[in-house]
């Protein structure tokens, strides 16, 4: 699996690559040094562009993974 770079360019709508089918998530990758970099690299991307989701894709992780936020009684929780 890719590491990414600490602060990669945000893809957003209407970007070809969004429009591909990515690679999807093997299980025995989730608690990789990797994987998780490349977590900890999302959030801080969607907390940067003050979004609600974001898919891997959209910071040149070529998985199919998305994270969201919700909002409940005033807080924002993580999905």
């Amino acid at each position: 699996m890719m590491r990414l770079p600490d602060s990669p360019d945000l893809v957003i709508m209407g970007d070809p690559l969004l429009f591909q089918q990515h690679q999807q998530v093997c299980v025995d990758d989730i608690l990789t040094d990797n994987f998780q970099h490349n977590l900890q690299t999302l959030r801080q991307k969607q907390i940067e562009a003050k979004g609600f989701g974001i898919a891997a894709p959209q910071i040149g992780w070529g998985q199919g993974y998305w994270m969201g936020f919700y909002f409940q009684k005033g807080f924002m929780k993580q999905s």
